[in-house]
């Protein structure tokens, strides 16, 4: 039991299998009924988190919603493990979250001088009864930020997010990447070996996990819905993608990117978006690894998954393969100007099931499959033809709301060349590709 304002500290005994079989203690910092109050826990949070502990525990306190910590901002520093106990819940106190670089829990470096935030854990103990971390959807300002998020990952290492339920938020759940600080060095603009695991994201109003400069990323066994602005004029610009993958400056890498075994349900638009225009807007051979693995995306209000601008200038690959993609209102899979001679492109052992089914997206939007050049005049430097996109094996399902299979389309005078692959046709209506300034398709539909 804690009195005022003193901490609880218990000792954890960890037998250890050192050749002396000598016995180590470790610290924890509890935060519990001498930390929690029903109005604001923000500076008791922040107290246990810069203490010398390396462990901090939260748990659910005994009074009638002792399970609930309202808390303002918190900055968490590095080498910290923090536990979150079964049912607790940790809220964003309404009017505290004024400026658009407010997050929950904030990991970044404030100054040129100040280290990059390190070994950080942020781990649920019970995977059925998971942590929650929430805004509160009845707060009453409106800050069309596009942040306050419940995580802030940036020019970061060594991170993970485990077992751990998002709900509400104003931004993402969860920002990776880099924050655009005028004093960072452009080596080190990205964040890296960052793990979100085992967790929810419900309910964000941007993307569940937007991603603009990473190496070493992985995205494993979360489920991510529901993607919407939960109040009119919040992140009002999206684009509520289960995952976005963009980045902000030409500096910003994206290597290792890995997204396995994750559910996106019911999200606004697409389950997952790569926006890389920015990628390679002033440098060659820029070289980017996208893997997604077993993504099963369904209800998504525009596409599965949705790749767009990937220029001359990029090298590298995008690999998506097995999982699904059904029951999305426009299209499957969307590939939009990508250049012939950028990174290489495959989607591999993919069924694409029951697609298209309000139609609201462009004309060239909507088909299970769609590969076209959107771009009418780019720029100079910028004239390229588009192609080199491979589809192999891929399962087209229940398809009787649109005519097409497989929709090719280049613009006049700049031709959409070499796409490769086999769909095999099941319960379709039809087994039509339609072509339009296009050359050398070498797709095969049986």
């Amino acid at each position: 039991m804690c009195f005022g304002t003193t901490p609880r500290i218990i000792l954890v005994t960890i037998i250890t299998l050192l050749s002396s079989h000598a016995e180590k203690a470790q610290a924890e910092y509890v935060l519990d009924a001498g930390e929690w109050n029903s109005v604001d826990t923000t500076t008791a949070i922040q107290t246990a988190l810069n203490s010398s502990e390396s462990i901090i525990r939260f748990t659910a306190v005994a009074v009638p919603n002792g399970e609930t910590w309202i808390t303002g901002p918190l900055r968490v520093p590095s080498n910290k493990t923090i536990y979150i106990e079964a049912g607790v819940r940790i809220k964003g106190k309404i009017g505290a979250f004024v400026t658009g670089d407010d997050a929950i829990f904030i990991m970044r470096r404030t100054t040129s001088s100040s280290p990059r935030p390190s070994n950080i854990s942020i781990i649920g103990t019970n995977y059925l009864s998971k942590a929650r971390i929430e805004f509160d959807p009845n707060d009453p300002n409106i800050y069309n930020d596009e942040r306050r998020h419940a995580f802030a990952i940036t020019n970061s290492d060594n991170i993970l997010i485990d077992n751990i339920q998002i709900t509400y938020t104003y931004g993402d759940g969860i920002f990776i990447g880099d924050d655009n600080q005028a004093f960072e060095p452009k080596a080190n603009r990205n964040s890296t070996y960052v793990t979100v695991r085992n967790s929810i994201i419900d309910r964000a109003s941007r993307n569940g996990i937007s991603i603009n400069a990473g190496k070493h990323i992985l995205i494993q066994n979360c489920a991510i819905r529901n993607t919407f602005s939960i109040k009119p004029g919040i992140a009002s610009n999206g684009p509520w993608a289960g995952v976005d993958i963009e980045p902000d400056q030409s500096e910003h890498p994206l290597t290792d990117i890995q997204i396995n075994d994750c559910d996106f349900f019911d999200n606004k638009t697409h389950g997952i978006l790569m926006e890389l225009a920015n990628a390679a807007a002033d440098q060659d051979n820029y070289n980017i690894s996208i893997s997604v693995d077993r993504a099963r995306v369904d209800g998504s209000g525009i596409s599965g998954h949705w790749i767009t601008n990937a220029l001359p200038h990029l090298k590298g690959s995008i690999l998506v393969k097995n999982g699904y993609v059904k029951n999305t209102n426009s299209a499957g899979i969307v590939v939009r100007d990508k250049a012939k001679v950028g990174p290489a492109v495959e989607f591999r052992d993919l069924t694409i099931d029951n697609v298209n089914l309000t139609n609201p997206g462009q004309p060239n939007d909507v088909a299970p499959i769609v590969v076209y050049k959107q771009t009418v005049s780019p720029p100079s430097s910028l004239n390229f033809t588009d192609g080199e996109i491979y589809l192999n094996h891929l399962i087209v399902a229940n398809n009787a709301q649109r005519a097409y299979v497989l929709r090719a389309a280049g613009r006049s005078g700049y031709l959409m060349n070499h796409v490769w692959g086999s769909i095999d046709l099941q319960n379709s209506s039809n087994n039509l590709i339609s072509t339009n300034f296009v050359t050398n398709i070498n797709v095969t539909v049986y």
